[in-house]
């Protein structure tokens, strides 16, 4: 009887050391779970730290498919002007 009171004694040990443990990950579960809302909206984050929305849609640019507007490139060439740095700044 007496080996047995010692083994449960020490599971009760580590069953009360686990459910600690459990404590404080759910603890710390809560306050990552907490930062991952974080936006420019609710915190000093700059805004291009921020996830994008939609995936989709292109950082910059325009969209696939749009023609643009270009000036046309003359055939003639009037002057043709070098210029050279004369010095680094």
């Amino acid at each position: 009887m007496m080996i047995y009171s010692r083994a449960v004694a020490r599971l009760q040990e580590r069953i009360a050391g686990l459910e600690k443990a459990i404590v404080q990950l759910q603890e710390e579960n809560t306050r990552l779970k907490e930062r991952l809302g974080l936006n420019s909206t609710n915190s000093s984050k700059p805004p291009s730290t921020d996830q994008r929305k939609n995936k989709q849609r292109p950082k910059g640019g325009a969209l696939k498919g749009h023609q643009g507007h270009f000036r046309t490139l003359s055939d003639r060439v009037d002057q043709r002007v070098t210029s050279r740095i004369s010095q680094c700044q």
